[in-house]
């Protein structure tokens, strides 16, 4: 008998998020991170800071160099996972010859926070994910990189937006992406 997939738990119930566990294995400390605060990145003070919106990031496509010389970084917030980095204030790293190797995708930090609910799924691997609104990649990467599925499949509703998201998604050799453009309407 398979064990099912251990979800997020959380004191609030759907309307708020006020105390969250996540486990991430392999994180460098053991055992769940607590997220202590209702306001995500940006919308308040609390263990957020007020200052995550807008604030650039980046998501390693494998394992994080030691130390990738001319990628400036700041600190990042706790619940943070360890292959995504912040970038230093005014850090440039589109120009890096990382980005355009498929090392790497930038997005902004929020986008990392509101994909720690698939946290709770790490080790699960799934058969298939899907993205339903997925250009130009962020939430396909990320979903990648928490869930390791076996097949994704990337749906854009706007076709001239399914350039970018075959670009960035063959540009990071996701393996067993698939792209479409069909909308349900």
């Amino acid at each position: 008998m398979r064990s099912r997939p251990r979800r997020p738990s959380s004191s609030t119930g759907v309307s708020g998020l006020s105390s969250m566990a996540l486990r991430y294995p392999g994180a460098a400390s053991p055992g769940p991170w607590t997220i202590s605060s209702g306001s995500p990145p940006g919308r308040g003070g609390g263990a957020w800071g007020g200052g995550d919106a807008g604030r650039p990031a980046l998501v390693w496509r494998d394992a994080p160099p030691g130390g990738e010389a001319g990628i400036a970084r700041s600190a990042a917030p706790d619940w943070c996972p360890p292959w995504a980095w912040c970038l230093a204030p005014g850090a440039k790293a589109g120009p890096h010859p990382g980005h355009a190797a498929g090392r790497f995708y930038l997005l902004d930090l929020s986008s990392v926070w509101e994909s720690l609910p698939l946290a709770g799924w790490v080790g699960a691997r799934p058969g298939r994910v899907l993205d339903l609104c997925a250009s130009p990649g962020g939430k396909t990467v990320l979903a990648w990189k928490w869930l390791r599925p076996a097949r994704i499949v990337a749906n854009e509703v706007v076709r001239a937006r399914l350039g970018p998201l075959r670009h960035n998604l063959a540009r990071l050799r996701i393996p067993g992406a698939f792209t479409q453009g069909m909308s349900v309407s």
